[in-house]
């Protein structure tokens, strides 16, 4: 089974499903294939739509995995996987660049323009950006919590990086525990958040690629919902661990 054919009709929606698997894995043969058999397909790759008509650059995909193995990884840098995804998107970097697509490693990604697609906060809902944790913000002041801080968890939640930013500067902190209870603050839940994904989700993903290659099911909002999610938290821990 070869790269063309590894996507079941069931779960293939999309005519470039097939290299968006080979980006996602850093598998430079395979989107080198795609380009030569398809290559009026491979012009469209950063048109990339899925099911509710939501687009996403499929060399993005390669920033996420710079982010996750290379800019970010400070926990798990020394796992086999990740040692070997790490030069591999190298790799991949470097053939964009020889291809002269243009990659900007410093993009700010809207994360929360994809929540559905992982554990995101809707930042434009009225009714939860007035919750943290599934508890009104109003109560939780009532209480004795400090407004700031509840505002600073709630847009963690969203992944609103300019509106963590700005609070963090005002004095918000991250690590409030809420009703006294141990690791119940932004910053923890962020944590274990970033652990699941990383050890349960996207390295089991990456290892099974490894050995199965293209002779198994993929399931594509899965996987960039996982990817991305990652990248998310990843880039939203490195940020609130200096205010730790």
């Amino acid at each position: 089974m070869d790269i063309f054919t590894s996507v079941p009709r069931k779960i293939q929606k999309n005519e470039l499903d097939s290299l968006f698997i080979a980006i996602f894995f850093n598998d430079i043969d395979s989107v080198i294939e795609f380009k030569n058999k398809y290559p009026k397909k491979y012009a469209l790759k950063n048109e990339y739509s899925f099911e509710d008509n939501i687009k996403f650059k499929l060399t993005d995909l390669t920033v996420l995995n710079y982010n996750i193995w290379c800019k970010y990884n400070n926990i798990y840098e020394n796992d086999i996987i990740a040692i070997e995804n790490k030069i591999n998107s190298l790799k991949m970097l470097d053939f964009w660049k020889n291809n002269n697509e243009e990659i900007n490693l410093d993009k700010k990604i809207q994360y929360n323009d994809y929540f559905e697609y992982f554990l995101c906060d809707d930042p434009n809902d009225k009714e939860s950006n007035e919750e943290v944790a599934f508890e009104k913000i109003s109560t939780l002041i009532e209480d004795g919590y400090r407004e700031i801080d509840l505002r600073l968890y709630n847009r963690i939640e969203c992944f609103d990086f300019d509106g963590v930013k700005k609070l963090l500067s005002k004095g918000a902190k991250p690590n409030i525990n809420l009703y006294g209870v141990e690791g119940d603050n932004a910053y923890s839940c962020l944590l274990y958040e970033y652990s699941y994904l990383m050890t349960c989700k996207i390295i089991p993903t990456f290892v099974n690629f490894k050995n199965h290659k293209y002779c198994q099911e993929f399931n594509i909002p899965r996987l960039f919902g996982n990817l991305l999610g990652l990248s998310a938290h990843s880039e939203m821990n490195c940020l609130l661990e200096k205010y730790i």
